[in-house]
Formats: structure tokens, sequence, C-alpha cells
């Protein structure tokens, strides 16, 4: 991360767990505005629930998720998709023709994929 940059997004210590399953255990990470970040690992490791950790759909128990200066650790997904956070999850239906640009595109430009997106929230 370039020095003297507030991050746009700040997950501080994350623990999240799927019932008495716990998964995430103390994860943090900075992205910088303007930079590019990947998740990656083996299966089984935390990439997805740290993203749902992110997104609110699966929340921490505890730690912090900062966008934009804002903890928004208890807000619901579809505040977190309104500040302009999106996940697009890996889905083997979703055909293995589309290019990857394309499909992180999905998160910053839903209604040029599915009209309706833009009509929601």
């Amino acid at each position: 991360m370039a020095a003297n940059r507030d991050p746009i997004l700040a997950v501080e210590d994350i623990h999240t767990a799927y019932g008495l399953s716990r998964v995430l255990f103390g994860v943090s990470l900075r992205v910088a505005p303007g930079e590019c970040v990947c998740l990656l690992g083996r299966n089984g490791v935390g990439k997805t629930t740290t993203m749902r950790s992110i997104m609110g759909l699966t929340p921490p128990s505890s730690g912090r998720v900062v966008w934009k200066g804002r903890d928004i650790r208890r807000a619901a997904p579809f505040r977190a998709a309104a500040l302009g956070i999106g996940f697009v999850p890996e889905d083997r239906r979703s055909g293995s023709s589309i290019c990857s640009r394309r499909s992180a595109s999905f998160a910053t430009a839903p209604e040029a994929f599915c009209p309706a997106a833009s009509s929601r929230c």
C-alpha cells in the first residue's frame, strides 16, 4: 500500500464462524484507493468466507470491517452493496466462456448484464 493513503477498505482482525464451526481467525487486510487485491489460496482456507464477512452475508463475530472510514461490520448486505462493495462468487454454472475481466465487471455494473438490477434498491 502506498504511504500516507487511508485505505478504502480495512478489515481488522475479523473472526467468523458458521454455527460452532470457526472459519476465520483474525483476518486483516487493507486496500488503498486504486489498488487491486486478490485473495488466493487452496479450497477451504476462507477466501469466500472473508468476502462474505466483508459484505455482511456472514457477519464476523468480532473485528472490524471499515469502508471509507465507516465501520460496516453490522451493516446489512444490501447496505454494503449500496456503498459500492461488490461480490461475484464463483459459480461453475455461470459459463466458462466468460473472461475474468467481464466476470469482475458484474460487481461494478450489474445493470449492464441484468436490466432489472438497475431498478433495485
